[in-house]
């Protein structure tokens, strides 16, 4: 039961794991210790499309492999999350025995839930290792939040030993906007001892590994397309695959018996699922907003980086001016046609 698990050789070799392997070991010692009869909390961190749930499901899948039962719950974007959403999802696979049922709705106080959710979770950890995944907090409902928090000093406190982890997944960047989430992170790291892992964007050669995982280029394509991605993709790996996958549709990149070749990359268009996603949030900001709010920073940065704003010139500050700065200068009409990345930048 305390035998270390080890990365897969999947794990060593997916293009998907190319920056994460250290927080990936890092969850394999984690998920060690909790087979051990050690419960273990995570908090993971992160922009959106920064690697969260790429990771967790590493995580989760080579969990299986060493013989953990695995429970999921999501929150979701763009709906009201239920009153204990992700805990429901989570549950719902769980057998339903009179010892061990997932319905959630027979308890008479919020305290008889806690403890009716507790002894499921116990139960389950008693028999087998158990990995439960809270998947984007950031849009948690408080009393899921806070029954998070009672899972969480439970398992601190327990008299016996538990097989259990527990993952939960956030976006860092809406931090300032959520503070019962804040709040509540800060809690859990203090009553439950859970670790806090923050991904980070790629780096230079973090971005060149990743390219080469999935092409083999000439040396000068290479150079131009890893420093393409480094402007656009701001090291973010859900972006800079959109954009690799767009340039393909484009014929921009593309296979030929020769191999692997770069076209022109001044005339760029924005993939369709990129835009969506900064629409998305742009459509966010109402006349409720003050001139010094608007999107996290890493959307606002996006934009920029879209419409030719060098990346240096963006801080924290300018983040939450620059969203209405944005639509006003007409970049909201630039970043759904094309852009002139070359006449941008002058």
């Amino acid at each position: 039961m305390s035998r270390t698990v080890a990365p897969s050789s999947y794990c060593d070799s997916s293009p998907t794991m190319v920056g994460r392997i250290h927080e990936l070991e890092r969850l394999l010692a984690l998920l060690s210790v909790a087979r051990a009869g050690r419960p273990s909390f995570v908090l993971l961190g992160g922009e959106a499309g920064i690697g969260k749930t790429t990771l967790a499901e590493a995580l989760t899948r080579e969990a299986r492999r060493a013989g953990a039962n695995v429970l999921t719950g999501r929150c979701y974007d763009l709906t009201m999350t239920p009153p204990y959403g992700p805990w429901t999802e989570l549950l719902r696979s769980v057998a339903l025995t009179p010892q061990r049922s997932g319905d959630l709705n027979g308890a008479q106080t919020q305290l008889d839930l806690f403890e009716h959710v507790w002894e499921i979770i116990a139960r389950m950890a008693a028999d087998q290792p158990l990995v439960l995944v809270l998947e984007d907090l950031h849009w948690a409902d408080q009393a899921s939040l806070d029954l998070l928090r009672f899972v969480g000093r439970r398992a601190e406190s327990a008299p016996t030993l538990l097989a259990l982890l527990v993952i939960a997944t956030y976006r860092d960047d809406a931090l300032r906007q959520q503070q019962l989430l804040s709040q509540m992170l800060a809690a859990l790291v203090r009553e439950a001892r859970a670790e806090r892992i923050s991904l980070h964007p790629f780096d230079r050669a973090t971005t060149e590994t990743f390219l080469r995982t999935r092409y083999t280029l000439p040396k000068a394509d290479e150079s131009r397309l890893v420093e393409y991605l480094l402007t656009r993709g701001d090291g973010n790996p859900f972006f800079m695959s959109e954009l690799l996958r767009s340039l393909e549709d484009e014929w921009m990149l593309r296979q030929s018996d020769a191999g692997w070749r770069v076209a022109d990359l001044n005339r760029v268009r924005i993939p369709a699922i990129i835009r969506q996603v900064l629409d998305t949030r742009v459509a966010r900001l109402t006349p409720r907003h003050s001139p010094h709010s608007g999107l996290p920073q890493s959307s606002v940065k996006m934009w920029g980086l879209f419409c030719g704003i060098p990346s240096a010139g963006w801080t924290i500050r300018n983040s939450r001016i620059s969203s209405m700065r944005l639509l006003k200068r007409g970049c909201w009409w630039r970043c759904q046609t094309e852009v002139d990345s070359a006449s941008a930048m002058r």
